[in-house]
């Protein structure tokens, strides 16, 4: 037993997530740090590499393609960046499955055609690039 390697020492810090420095406050998680190194950590934060764990393109879609989609496409959608950004982001807390399901109706409506779908993969591969994702 002597010989197995001893357990590698924890950090009594909570990890840092990037979620805290996205809508947190300018003095950081603990509202310890000073505000000034607030750009620093984001910095590092963006940089680092990321892996996406899962992701559907239907909801996926850049609020500005969604609009020019309609648009270009005659769909029903509303014509102005927070009419459309309300039909494609599901309420949180939803209600149940059915109103969570519907922020994808407008998406599978102007996935139609192999240029739409084209355009909405390449956008997406752009934006995941990025935010550092491999």
């Amino acid at each position: 037993m002597d010989d197995l390697p001893s357990a590698p020492a924890r950090n009594p810090a909570p990890p840092v997530r990037i979620a805290e420095y996205d809508g947190g406050s300018a003095a950081g998680p603990t509202g310890a740090a000073d505000a000034a190194e607030q750009p620093d950590r984001r910095a590092h934060l963006h940089a680092m590499p990321k892996a996406e764990l899962h992701l559907h393109l239907d909801g996926s879609l850049r609020i500005e393609t969604a609009l020019d989609l309609a648009r270009t496409r005659g769909v029903d959608a509303p014509r102005d960046g927070a009419g459309i950004r309300a039909v494609l982001v599901a309420p949180m807390p939803c209600r149940n499955q059915a109103e969570l399901l519907r922020a994808f109706d407008l998406p599978i409506a102007l996935m139609q055609d192999a240029d739409a779908l084209e355009r909405i993969t390449a956008e997406l591969v752009e934006t995941k690039a990025a935010e550092n994702v491999r």
